[in-house]
């Protein structure tokens, strides 16, 4: 699975987050209740006569331990499954059960809780009545599979009859953001400012949104004062208690101006508040653009399941010699074979870049990134096309590529250093 798209405004919290950290503190009560309960029930039929049990010889199994410490993430998610099964049309509680399963595949990688998180909203689909909560939700589910389109058209449905919807308006920033649609991204997060449950988010985002579009520096002073008075209005908090997505921000937007020591320190600070994903990816991509393979295989070492993070420790194993990169490299194969064999278009980028970095076959990575900048156009999208049109600049659409990334800079302003010279050349469509 793809990292899911980070934008700032894409970071808040799930619609009725209180309410579902409150149920998930039920549930585990609940759970308390039941253990004792049916532990109660064994004691009883013991009481009552009947006969322990005893392992036939010492090479029995009586109980596998888990070899890991318990998942809390995991095993609240579990249980609202559970409940969700016996009350399918309770929208509390599909709301909190899709919650949990969308930060779990956003903290795994892990395609298979999007599905989760589908099927506990599936009984509200396309009802009229359903709440807004669990729209909102419909959309980040579009978002999360690439349907940009049908999110968009999702939150506006929202947002007309709930034009003051904070949740709904933010989501909306982060696809249209996504798509490279800053002026419209920028509407959205304006209108946020004074709504005091997302003005803090919005403010955020408007410092990503300046990092991006030539004023770096402003962004990253935008970012500080942000950061800075988080900390004044609630004294005693870690700088990162709310996961390390401001840390995250200010990583990846000192990586773009060029301060490497700064990013680093950032993304460091980030992996302490959680080592989701995408906060994973963003590092490891740091570490290989720095020169440093064997940190980032280092840090990526007991990630293997998500394709975008085994695709980045094939990368780092092959710069560093190491033979596992061509076993990497056949497990990807599959692994993208298959998603197509799904229909699944979502690993456009990854596969893109697998095909450049460890396939070696530019043609089919340039192609899949023209594909790809026609659904996203994040900063790494940028990134992948060039490098693909400039691997392969015989290609079919390799002039056309390279000019579509020039106006893409130049009509938005674009402030990256990881472009370098590239950046600062004019325009100019193939004949």
């Amino acid at each position: 699975m793809q990292p899911q798209p980070r934008t700032a405004a894409g970071r808040l919290p799930a619609p009725s987050a209180g309410s579902a950290r409150a149920r998930l503190r039920s549930l585990a009560v609940e759970a308390l209740w039941l253990g004792a309960f049916i532990a109660a029930q064994f004691a009883l039929a013991g009481a009552a006569g009947a006969e322990p049990w005893l392992p036939a010889n010492d090479s029995v199994i009586v109980e596998r331990l888990r070899e890991q410490p318990r998942d809390d993430d995991l095993h609240a998610y579990k249980l609202m499954k559970h409940r969700l099964a016996a009350r399918p049309d309770d929208a509390a509680l599909a709301a909190a059960t899709a919650q949990a399963a969308i930060g779990l595949a956003r903290r795994d990688g892990d395609p298979r809780f999007l599905g989760a998180a589908e099927a506990a909203l599936a009984p509200w689909r396309d009802r009229p009545d359903a709440p807004r909560p669990l729209r909102v939700l419909q959309a980040i589910l579009l978002q999360a599979n690439h349907d940009f389109d049908a999110a968009l058209a999702a939150l506006d449905a929202v947002l007309r009859s709930a034009p003051d919807d904070a949740q709904a308006r933010l989501v909306r920033a982060s696809v249209l953001q996504v798509q490279g649609r800053y002026d419209e991204a920028q509407r959205d997060l304006d209108r946020l400012a004074d709504q005091p449950a997302a003005a803090r988010y919005a403010r955020a985002a408007r410092a990503e949104l300046a990092s991006l579009r030539g004023e770096p520096e402003r962004g990253a002073a935008e970012l500080a004062a942000l950061a800075g008075a988080d900390l004044d209005a609630r004294p005693g908090r870690a700088a990162d208690d709310d996961g390390g997505w401001l840390a995250l921000l200010d990583a990846e937007m000192s990586e773009r101006r060029g301060d490497s020591a700064r990013a680093d320190v950032a993304f460091r600070r980030a992996l302490v508040a959680g080592r989701d994903a995408y906060t994973l990816g963003a590092y490891a991509d740091f570490l290989l653009d720095a020169g440093r393979p064997a940190d980032a295989a280092r840090l990526l070492d007991d990630h293997r399941r998500a394709d975008a993070l085994l695709l980045r420790l094939g990368i780092a194993w092959r710069a560093l010699g190491d033979p596992r990169w061509q076993t990497a490299r056949a497990d990807l194969a599959d692994r993208f074979a298959a998603a197509r064999l799904r229909g699944d278009t979502v690993h456009r980028r990854e596969e893109a870049r697998f095909r450049l970095a460890l396939a070696d076959d530019p043609g089919a990575a340039l192609a899949l990134a023209r594909s790809n900048w026609r659904v996203q156009r994040e900063p790494a999208d940028l990134r992948l096309l060039i490098d693909s049109a400039a691997a392969c600049p015989g290609c079919d659409g390799a002039d056309a590529a390279l000019a579509d990334a020039r106006d893409f800079i130049a009509r938005n302003r674009i402030a990256d250093r990881r472009l370098g010279a590239f950046a600062a050349t004019p325009a100019r469509r193939p004949a």
